[in-house]
């Protein structure tokens, strides 16, 4: 399904109609997540604001995005620009080399994301059943989000029950896809993106999300990722991770389904939400 006509504009200067401020409220792999406010109409509407490539994969990823029905737990896309790389958007992302850069606004998250509240209180049977329900919602319509981790779910809201959602979708792909380039972040991203002898027909399927899943799982019950790569470099010892004596056994029972070392063998979406309730 493509774009809706709204959430399209092709402009010269993406300046004339926003402002964007110095405030950072996260660093992906493409680039940082800025405060943008609309300045048209007096409104001052207030967006989180990120800056990618204008390339066909980028292209192809917000696509499938907009291709996913809504879910109260995955961010929307609210507009998407393509503008000329100017002189003050080159400042803003100096690692773009292309002509054109797609400009990508959604929902401000005013509470900060997961990892900064790891610490914080946070009910982590709850967050972990809003995320599963949200991975088990882009499973069902065929798209694998390919870079689940702290920093990419955010809060809306404060408190031990935080209404959370997954952003940053410009890995998605579909899971029959082969020229996919395995991408992900170390410490959350699965076997099989890092040991192509691990994949099923050169897929990296919706199984990928699990385990990504399942580290965050980790990190929200024990407060630090089961996965060290100080080193620098990821090795297959790395992905043997067991699981802590005196977890909760519901815990420790998810964890060890979801985190299988072969991608067949891990249990979806929906069944991990099941475990945790069960």
């Amino acid at each position: 399904m493509a774009l809706p006509f709204w959430h399209i504009a092709h402009f010269d200067d993406f300046f004339d109609h926003y402002t964007i401020n110095g405030h950072v409220l996260g660093t992906g792999v493409r680039g940082k997540i800025r405060t943008c406010y609309d300045t048209t109409g007096g409104t001052f509407n207030v967006y989180a604001m990120k800056i990618v490539p204008h390339t066909p994969a980028a292209l192809k990823a917000l696509m499938l995005q907009q291709s996913i029905p809504p879910h109260p737990n995955i961010c929307l896309l609210l507009r998407v620009y393509f503008n000329t790389m100017t002189p003050q958007l080159a400042a803003l992302a100096p690692n773009i080399t292309t002509r054109h850069a797609i400009i990508i606004l959604t929902p401000m998250a005013r509470h900060g994301d997961l990892f900064s509240r790891l610490e914080k209180g946070i009910c982590t049977t709850y967050v972990f059943d809003r995320l599963m329900s949200a991975l088990a919602h882009m499973h069902r319509h065929g798209v694998v989000h390919g870079d689940i981790k702290p920093e990419n779910i955010v809060c809306f809201t404060d408190g031990k029950y935080p209404h959370i959602a997954i952003i940053d979708c410009e890995f998605c792909h579909r899971p029959e896809d082969t020229t996919w380039t395995p991408a992900g972040t170390p410490n959350f991203a699965s076997p099989e993106i890092y040991f192509p002898c691990a994949r099923v027909d050169n897929r990296v399927t919706t199984a990928a999300d699990i385990w990504s899943a399942g580290i965050v799982l980790y990190n929200m019950t024990f407060l630090r990722s089961p996965i060290d790569n100080s080193l620098g470099e990821i090795r297959r010892s790395h992905f043997n991770i067991c699981v802590p004596k005196g977890a909760p056994p519901r815990v420790a029972a998810t964890l060890r389904a979801m985190l299988r070392v072969d991608p067949q063998t891990r249990i979806t979406a929906e069944d991990a939400r099941l475990m945790m309730r069960a």
